[in-house]
């Protein structure tokens, strides 16, 4: 049956090659090929349409396509057409494609679809099938005619088995700028690199902007020119989701620039917050505050400004100055915090506001914890002034009717309240009365109840006449006199301002009838409770595990909170030895430990300095009374002798302790 039928189609195409023909380079009619997919992955099926457009009387065709046999595997080939006698033949790299009609009239006309071949993808590459050859007979007009075709051609990318999908596309979350800001002077050029965030984001274009172009121009690439003295804003949009980081620009003219306040603006340097001065471009800010009706005051920090002073800063530090304003018993100073960070880090480390009062240290590192975000904060500091009258009599008599001052900072509405060593720091403005020593001036935390607490760190400055301390929160403070005399300490004056000094912080008490007993000897509990108490190590949840140490005993919070600390490890595993005299030697370690257990940092005020007996001192505590005796905590005895294993009187461990509260 199969060779009938190659037989009567052979004949029936040489009965067609002996009509009369006209060959027709350049008609309508024309052929394509489509593959289905732009794409495939190894081992799926690549399909190709072959298309005709614009037929007339079509009644048989000859086509030859050609592929790379390395890439594609040939499957088969299926004619769109019933009628007639379709045929194909397929060799390495090429395919043949014939069909003819048992009537030639009519043919085909119009748009057809002649053809669909299935490949299998078998290779990485770019696979391309290509009509290399075609033939379309037509009869018409009682005519042959005769059409070839040899440019179409289809191409499919090939990919492997595990290829990725189109991964979804990731939004932006945020910008930020490498300066907050940036201070030029006229003709000068700087970058500013803008960083979005997630790294990772899809899209990562951001469109640049200046407030004011007749101040400072930038390009596309983010690059600022001067152009004429003033202040202007750099904002960076992200072209996904429009979020946006600035950098303020200060432009001068090269010499020493003021801009009047009077109207709010200053000469080419733009608007400004009403009340608020310009200064030279440097890091200090003078703001005024504005009265409202409740007695308050507010002074507000434009983000131009602080972009100036932060551009102008050669120390990582800006300062903000209020002008005092009379009747103001509270006081609010707001600042932007996106200025000061850029990539998630400061750029400033430390902020200092003089209130016209108390005046204030704040460090940046603060403003991150917990994962804060400073983008579009705002930083408030609050300090209202009271005269302590609303505070209980029994209370309201240790400030001795000075003034009694109430902080709180917030960012973006939040309070920080809780503060690590340095990151805040405070100074109290403080007058000495007659016959007061300045040693004895402390700091008070006012609580809520009717105990008043030590700060135990305030230190009085007599040049400024302030009051220095650290909060570890923000509260209610006030400074004031502690009077504190022993009749005993005639005999050790080298000791006498340090004794009353912890004394009246609640670090040393006397022995009664006004005796301190310098010369007394201290015993290992009593000097690690004056360390513990000096330094504020004290943990209510401590516990030791000492069998000597008695629960509930005046000791045993501060022996537990040394040792967990790593202070003191005890005289053997079991035993702290409460009552035995404490050595020379012991108390240095101790000291030393809990500097490390603080990290702090101690001077070298005595570099390579030694005692005359250091080869006498333990090997465990060698490291210690070197590092004590080089920042001059620790002093020798005669003769230049450490004295390791002489025991400590009180008048010592109190000058030793006092030394060490001012590292």
């Amino acid at each position: 049956m199969m060779r009938k039928t190659w037989i009567f189609m052979l004949t029936l195409l040489l009965g067609i090659s002996m009509l009369p023909s006209v060959s027709i380079g350049a008609t309508e009619a024309k052929l394509s090929l489509h593959a289905s997919s732009e794409s495939a992955k190894l081992g799926e099926t690549v399909t190709i349409t072959l298309q005709a457009e614009s037929l007339i009387d079509l009644f048989a065709s000859d086509i030859r396509l050609s592929y790379d046999p390395d890439l594609l595997e040939y499957k088969e080939s299926i004619s769109e057409f019933t009628a007639g006698f379709p045929f194909s033949k397929e060799s390495d790299g090429s395919l043949l494609l014939g069909h003819t009609f048992t009537s030639k009239v009519p043919g085909l006309s119009g748009d057809h679809k002649l053809y669909t071949i299935t490949f299998v993808a078998k290779s990485e590459g770019t696979a391309s099938i290509r009509l290399s050859d075609a033939t379309l007979i037509s009869y018409e007009n009682e005519k042959q005619v005769t059409r070839s075709w040899t440019a179409a051609h289809a191409t499919v990318e090939l990919g492997s088995k595990d290829q990725p999908e189109p991964q979804p596309e990731i939004r932006v979350t945020g910008v930020t700028l490498d300066h907050g800001g940036l201070q030029l002077k006229i003709g000068d050029s700087a970058s500013l690199v803008a960083t979005v965030a997630p790294a990772d984001a899809t899209n990562k274009a951001v469109n640049w902007t200046s407030s004011r172009s007749d101040v400072a121009t930038v390009s596309a690439s983010g690059v600022v020119t001067a152009v004429a003295a003033g202040a202007s804003t750099i904002t960076a949009t992200t072209v996904d989701g429009g979020k946006t980081a600035s950098s303020t620009v200060s432009v001068t003219s090269g010499t020493t620039e003021t801009a009047s306040p009077s109207d709010g603006t200053g000469s080419g340097q733009g608007p400004v917050d009403p009340g608020q001065a310009l200064v030279p471009a440097d890091a200090h800010i003078r703001a005024e505050a504005k009265l409202n009706p409740d007695g308050s005051a507010v002074a507000v920090i434009s983000s131009e400004r602080l972009g100036m002073a932060i551009a102008g800063s050669k120390d990582r530090s800006i300062s903000i100055a209020v002008v005092p304003l009379e009747g103001a018993a509270n006081l609010k100073v707001r600042l932007p915090a996106g200025p000061l960070f850029a990539h998630g880090k400061p750029v400033m480390d430390l902020i200092h506001i003089d209130t016209g009062h108390a005046k204030l240290w704040i460090q940046t590192k603060l403003l991150l914890k917990a994962g804060r975000k400073t983008d579009g904060a705002l930083l408030e500091l609050a300090v209202a002034r009271a005269d302590g009258s609303e505070l209980p009599a029994d209370v309201r008599t240790k400030p001795g009717g000075r003034p009694v001052y109430e902080f709180g900072l917030t960012l973006d509405s939040q309070s920080l309240s809780l503060f690590a060593d340095q990151e805040i720091a405070v100074e109290l403005p403080y007058v000495l009365g007659a016959g007061e020593k300045p040693g004895q001036v402390v700091v008070y935390f006012l609580p809520e109840g009717n105990e008043l607490e030590v700060v135990k760190n305030g230190r009085y400055h007599a040049k400024p006449g302030r009051v220095a301390f650290k909060p570890k929160h923000f509260s209610r403070y006030a400074a004031a006199y502690a009077q504190a005399d022993f009749i005993d300490l005639a005999g050790v004056p080298w000791a006498q301002d340090a004794i009353q000094a912890l004394a009246a912080r609640q670090v040393v008490q006397g022995m009664g009838d006004g005796l301190f007993q310098p010369d007394g000897s201290v015993t290992r509990a009593e000097f690690v409770t004056m360390l513990v108490n000096a330094l504020d190590l004290a943990e209510d949840q401590a516990v030791t595990s000492f069998s000597d140490v008695e629960q509930g005993a005046w000791y045993y919070r501060s022996v537990a909170s040394a040792q967990k600390l790593g202070i003191v490890n005890g005289k053997t595993d079991a035993l702290f030895g409460v009552s035995d005299t404490i050595t020379r030697q012991d108390m240095a370690v101790m000291m030393h430990r809990a500097v490390q257990a603080l990290s702090l940092r101690l001077s070298s005020v005595k570099p390579g300095a030694t005692f005359a007996d250091q080869a006498a001192i333990s090997s465990y505590a060698e490291e210690a009374v070197t590092a004590m005796r080089q920042a001059g905590i620790v002093e020798g005895m005669e003769q230049g002798l450490f004295a390791p294993l002489q025991h400590t009187t009180r008048a010592q461990a109190a000058m030793m302790i006092f030394r060490l509260m001012d590292v």
